[in-house]
């Protein structure tokens, strides 16, 4: 569209009234943006997904994606502008189950949190913005890891969930340090933190 031939706004990626802003139009508007294929064969990428911030400065957000199958898993981030593959992680499954993210907004401290509820104790695998895994974190006999995760940019640790707690009362843990607040259901079966 040329500004001096404003059209009705539509649907369609492009600024069809010459106002500066592209797609407001009154319903859900969503546009296929092309495809990015999974780095592992049979992997399923795309079970989980979630937007991470603009990791390489482009000014276009990147996205993390998450699938599992036949006992491995594989994390993987997509470059928001390019569409294609920044880096990925592949381990035992399910790997990728859940993710969370902290730091959104810095590059430099963006902390991607994958969670892989294997085992009887389960994990949280930690990866900075280039890929490089920063640390694994262990569940005990009590607190199987990598069930469900959530994050909140103004909360500075991770809400970690585990349904299966206590006779699947289920619990949630708020991580922002050695005194972190957790949360368990009330009765047997109420899976809190699913």
């Amino acid at each position: 569209c040329g500004c001096d031939e404003p059209q009705e706004e539509r649907c369609n990626g492009v600024d069809d009234d010459c106002d500066g802003q592209v797609d407001e139009v009154d319903s859900l508007c969503i546009i296929y943006a092309g495809a990015v294929n999974g780095p592992v064969e049979n992997l399923r990428v795309g079970e989980e997904l979630m937007i991470v911030g603009d990791l390489n400065g482009d000014g276009v957000e990147e996205a993390v994606a998450s699938g599992f199958n036949q006992g491995q898993g594989v994390v993987v981030a997509v470059d928001g502008f390019a569409q294609e593959n920044r880096w990925h992680h592949v381990d035992a499954g399910p790997l990728g189950k859940s993710l969370a993210v902290i730091n959104a907004d810095d590059p430099d401290e963006v902390a991607i949190f994958a969670g892989a509820p294997r085992g009887v104790r389960g994990a949280i695998h930690q990866f900075n913005g280039e890929g490089d895994e920063v640390e694994v974190f262990e569940g005990n006999d009590e607190f199987k890891l990598g069930e469900a995760l959530a994050s909140h940019p103004d909360l500075p640790g991770l809400v970690i969930g585990y349904s299966a707690f206590d006779q699947s009362r289920g619990s949630f843990l708020v991580s922002v340090g050695d005194d972190s607040p957790f949360v368990s259901g009330l009765a047997p079966g109420q899976k809190l933190g699913e």
